[in-house]
């Protein structure tokens, strides 16, 4: 894992660089109508969600690659119907039919923890999710079954034999065996924290089995007493920094590059800070339908600033 410290978040974008921008709201309509449209044509009805379309025959379509080959056919989105009908001719020549039964040995082998909002999950998913743990904060831990470069939820339906219970062991131990390739230490002005990136989508994942990668990261295996503050703004980062002397700087750098990675990085996951401790994850920011960036009111997290900081925590006169 390759170790180094920037100081701007130019530099803490990487050698992976900042994604585009991502599509507007209304561009963004257009792709999932396009999509359901194109799927239409073959005969497949489909209900649109956020950032994916579910089809009746249980099949889910993500919609990320779509709008990242819209985004990129050329300033004018005439050509985006084009585009979205040859995306999902090619998805279902590659994939005509729903999904059978993944064997009982792949499962036992390439199942993994994973971690997602759980707005990205269907309307009608405790249908289908019933083993889902809710973490806390909008956060969900679900199970996924990885098969090269595609990775497919599990449903309830998919875990037999082994049942969730084991299929949970085996993909804590795969998450924990994701090697992370930067170790990037961001420090300005008194403003500190910790990143951990990779090209794998399972990274930000590990906010699952937080205790190990703290002791990977910050070579020491804790108590956390106060916790740690942690952002995941995509799938392929996790950005953390200790309740310790000086948190409400480290907070106010991870607060601003977990919103600007959550809108600039590939595979966005939130742009929301939370306080993980012994395990109990809480949701720290939120934001006003305006905009603005805003702390939720946090009595235990506040004594521990107070604790920690001199002046304690900002309060509104």
């Amino acid at each position: 894992m390759i170790e180094r410290t920037v100081g701007s978040f130019e530099e803490l974008a990487g050698p992976m660089g900042p994604a585009p921008r991502p599509l507007t709201a209304r561009q963004m309509r257009k792709v999932r109508a396009l999509a359901r449209t194109a799927l239409a044509e073959h005969g497949i009805e489909a209900a649109i969600h956020a950032d994916h379309l579910s089809t009746t025959d249980g099949r889910t379509f993500g919609l990320e690659n779509l709008a990242s080959k819209c985004h990129t056919s050329g300033p004018s989105e005439d050509r985006w119907n084009e585009v979205a009908r040859a995306h999902i001719d090619a998805l279902l020549t590659s994939f005509p039919e729903a999904p059978g039964a993944v064997p009982a040995g792949e499962l036992r082998t390439n199942t993994y923890l994973r971690l997602q909002v759980e707005a990205a999950l269907p309307v009608d998913w405790d249908d289908s999710y019933r083993y889902v743990r809710r973490l806390g904060g909008g956060l969900i831990e679900l199970l996924a079954h990885r098969d090269g470069d595609t990775v497919r939820w599990l449903r309830d339906e998919d875990l037999e034999p082994f049942g969730a219970d084991r299929l949970r062991e085996v993909g804590r131990a795969n998450v924990l065996r994701v090697e992370p390739e930067e170790h990037i230490v961001f420090d300005n002005a008194g403003v500190r924290f910790h990143m951990v990136r990779s090209t794998s989508g399972f990274v930000a994942s590990k906010l699952l089995v937080l205790p190990a990668l703290l002791t990977e990261v910050l070579g020491r295996g804790g108590p956390w007493p106060d916790g740690v503050i942690v952002a995941v703004p995509s799938r392929y980062e996790i950005a953390l920094a200790p309740v310790e002397p000086r948190i409400l700087e480290a907070n106010a750098g991870l607060w601003s590059y977990a919103a600007w990675g959550f809108g600039h990085r590939p595979g966005p996951l939130s742009p929301h800070l939370y306080w993980w401790r012994d395990g109990a994850i809480t949701q720290l920011s939120y934001f006003e339908p305006s905009g603005r960036g805003r702390l939720h009111r946090n009595p235990e997290f506040e004594a521990a600033v107070d604790r920690l900081t001199p002046g304690g925590f900002p309060r509104a006169a």
